[in-house]
């Protein structure tokens, strides 16, 4: 089989070329570019920028007609691309506008090193602050109270407790409740002394009511009496001045008599006698009826005054007053009986109080914190003293800063800083409140190395609120 050669090829009609404006020259640079292989060097990128022909010496590259298979377009050549080194911009013929603009980019690039450069030179050796910085508070430490058994449930790490919640209950059910006992004994035995005297003291009231009502029965009995005597003495008063008024007016007919001398003088004398008896019967009827309205009177007031009597007072009288003075004596025993009991009482109350706290605790917080770590777990037998939780108050947000000792050296106590968390714009301000020295750590644990370090009180409401525990930052002194 005879293989015949491939037909001629038939070249295409030389074109007439144009000269090549400046707009060309970037479009054929462009097509140029896009057609090279992404492996393939080019000749301007291997040879140094001087190297690059000027732009006034490219001119034109007219096409040549390259020989190729019927059908395919045919291409025209372009020169090889001139790049700027250091730059991705591309420059063509004309590359003297690119050069300026490359060297402009490289001249910013060099300034914003230089700046980032100073400000990290700057804040590294001659700034007062720090990196390293975490939020903190005050801690602190739950103890168990008591000796006993700890009940805890649903508490971990992390979380935030207010004041007032209930943390946890610690029971103790070996507490010696031997006081209590004997108080309680105590005091069965004092209230019943008391009712004893209550009810002894109820009935002598009663006793001493009936004795009044039994004197004051005397003593209107007796006024009546009385009062019936003054009458008979009235009488008897009345028919005494009638026999002296009788005795005056037969004196009077006799010493008429007399002087006329029909009577004798023994008849006189015997008028003169019954003259002188009506007197003095007049006289005692007075003086009865006197000592009767005084014993009336004084039968009026309570006391009873008689000859045949050897008492101002009477039998019942008498009576009340013993059982008045019995129920005083009875009253201010029932009232030292009745403070003895109050005082046993309140040391019972207060030896029940006493042991309730030694069998049952309740552990709450102070204050709003963060639970940083258990210490004890549920059902454990605590002893008094005994850690149980560590907290961290969040209502006094501190910031905990490790410092060099260039800077710690420039610090004071109420110095001026600014905390900033990481990846925030929020700045917080506060005020330094310690400062602890390796020296400080060396004296105390007898060895030497630390860091220094600096507690800043932050005075930021949404970081209690917040209570970011153990969120880094950077810290700034002024």
């Amino acid at each position: 089989m005879s293989l015949s050669p491939p037909p001629p090829t038939i070249a295409a009609p030389p074109q007439p070329q144009k000269p090549a404006t400046r707009g060309d020259e970037g479009q054929l640079h462009l097509i140029a570019f896009a057609q090279r292989s992404p492996v393939e060097p080019v000749a301007s990128d291997l040879a140094p920028p001087e190297a690059a022909p000027p732009a006034d010496v490219v001119k034109s590259f007219p096409s040549t007609p390259v020989a190729r298979n019927q059908g395919e377009p045919t291409a025209k050549k372009v020169p090889p691309l001139a790049r700027e080194k250091g730059t991705t911009r591309l420059v063509g013929a004309g590359g003297q506008p690119g050069r300026w603009r490359g060297r402009a980019v490289r001249t910013v690039i060099g300034l914003a090193l230089l700046s980032v450069v100073g400000a990290f030179i700057s804040d590294r050796f001659f700034g007062l602050g720090s990196r390293k910085a975490v939020l903190s508070g005050v801690p602190i430490t739950l103890r168990a109270p008591i000796d006993g058994m700890l009940a805890i449930e649903g508490i971990v790490p992390g979380e935030i407790r207010d004041p007032g919640l209930v943390f946890g209950t610690v029971h103790d059910e070996r507490v010696d409740d031997s006081r209590m006992r004997e108080l309680a004994a105590a005091l069965r035995i004092v209230e019943a002394e008391v009712a004893s005297h209550q009810a002894r003291l109820l009935q002598m009231n009663q006793e001493g009511a009936a004795a009044l009502e039994r004197a004051e029965s005397f003593r209107r009995v007796r006024i009546e009496q009385l009062e019936a005597r003054i009458a008979e003495t009235d009488a008897i008063l009345r028919g005494a001045q009638a026999r002296v008024r009788e005795a005056e007016a037969t004196l009077r007919r006799s010493q008429t008599l007399i002087a006329s001398g029909t009577a004798s003088a023994a008849t006189y004398d015997q008028v003169r006698r019954a003259q002188a008896v009506a007197h003095e019967e007049l006289a005692a009827a007075q003086q009865r009826r006197a000592a009767l309205v005084t014993q009336w009177q004084a039968a009026e007031a309570g006391v009873f005054a008689a000859d045949e009597a050897n008492n101002d007072r009477s039998t019942s009288q008498q009576t009340q007053d013993r059982i008045r003075l019995s129920s005083l004596e009875l009253a201010a025993a029932l009232r030292e009986r009745q403070e003895r009991l109050d005082a046993v009482r309140q040391q019972f109350q207060a030896e029940q109080q006493r042991l309730a706290r030694l069998r049952t605790v309740t552990l709450n917080l102070p204050t709003r914190g963060r639970l940083v770590q258990l210490m004890a777990q549920m059902g454990e037998y605590v002893r008094q003293g005994q850690e149980i939780a560590s907290f961290v108050d969040c209502s006094q947000p501190l910031a905990l800063v490790e410092v060099e000792e260039r800077v710690f050296q420039s610090l004071s106590l109420g110095m001026a800083a600014v905390f900033t968390p990481a990846r925030s714009a929020d700045r917080f301000e506060g005020e330094v409140v310690q400062l602890l020295s390796p020296l400080l750590a060396m004296s105390s644990a007898g060895r030497e190395g630390g860091q220094y370090r600096v507690v800043v009180r932050l005075r930021a409401q949404p970081l209690a609120q917040r209570c970011d525990i153990g969120r880094m930052g950077r810290v700034s002194f002024s």
